[in-house]
């Protein structure tokens, strides 16, 4: 799913076509409303003990993440996990979670870290 470049695998072969449907999720080309309720949704969704205003534009989150991720919620999803992967939240002996606060920094680091062991951006 969402991965154009193995789209002939479905061609090459019947067993492929069959037990696999074609779903498309294209990159976000813009840092738009579509794309800040997807980070609102986000936020929403790992319930952070404050607000990060991931989604809110006049927190220059959105752009700095799009540009980041390059519109691609796979790239996007990486960068998450990866700044919350620094921030300690995955250890075994993580316990205060208002102590993992989401910054820019860490975004930063976030994304070095993720893009330096697959592709540069």
């Amino acid at each position: 799913m969402g991965t154009p470049k193995v789209e002939y695998l479905l061609d090459m072969e019947d067993e492929y076509f069959r037990r696999f449907k074609l779903e498309r999720i294209m990159p976000f080309e813009e840092c738009d409303e579509r794309f800040c309720k997807l980070l609102n949704d986000i936020e929403t969704a790992i319930q952070p003990p404050r607000r990060i205003q991931l989604g809110a534009l006049e927190s220059g989150l959105p752009q700095l993440l799009h540009e980041y991720c390059q519109g691609r919620i796979g790239y996007l999803h990486a960068i998450l996990i990866e700044a919350y992967r620094l921030l300690g939240v995955f250890a075994d002996d993580f316990r205060d979670i208002s102590a993992a606060e989401l910054t820019v920094t860490k975004l930063r680091e976030a994304k070095e870290s993720f893009f330096g062991q697959t592709l540069r951006v």
